[in-house]
């Protein structure tokens, strides 16, 4: 049950194009860019860009992964800044790399029901659940992998929401953050 009533009402879509820009995303400070290789998550981006801001979202795929340009509608000159800068940097996220993103407080606040739709976007990203054999019984792998150690105590309070507890692990994945 949410502790208070948000500062900020969320809609589905902001919940689902942020997920997916903590996840994939590359926000500012220049633009605003997002890379994944599920054509489910390229549609969902870029219905929930154009409900939210009525931009298109041109794409180009390179190898097995789309790169897609969350283009502003409006041309930016003389004070006129990205619908997305507008929206993201009250939030303190405008301009953040993939180590220091983290959950805006406002999401902590939310239903569970637009919790778990922000958690069900932000697994599509970088989350992962498989069922392996171990030489006795099956068993499941659930993880989300992320350079942020903040974003990664941030799911973690998340699923916590859920009666889900999560023990962090690093991995050293060569020359990787």
């Amino acid at each position: 049950v949410p502790l208070s009533e948000p500062a900020h009402a969320w809609l589905d879509e902001e919940l689902i194009l942020l997920a997916h820009l903590l996840g994939d995303g590359s926000i500012g400070p220049q633009s605003v860019k997002y890379a994944t290789a599920d054509g489910l998550n390229k549609d969902t981006v870029e219905r929930a860009a154009r409900a939210l801001f009525g931009m298109e979202v041109p794409s180009a795929r390179q190898g097995k992964t789309w790169l897609m340009w969350l283009k502003s509608p409006r041309r930016l000159t003389h004070g006129v800044r990205h619908p997305v800068r507008d929206w993201l940097e009250p939030l303190g996220l405008w301009g953040s790399r993939s180590w220091n993103k983290f959950v805006p407080q406002s999401i902590f606040n939310l239903s569970n029901t637009q919790t778990a739709l922000f958690l069900r976007h932000l697994w599509a990203t970088d989350g992962s659940m498989r069922l392996g054999r171990n030489y006795r019984s099956p068993f499941v792998s659930i993880y989300y992998a992320t350079t942020s150690r903040r974003l990664a105590d941030d799911v973690c309070r998340l699923l916590l929401r859920f009666g889900i507890v999560a023990r962090l692990n690093h991995a050293d994945k060569g020359s990787y953050r």
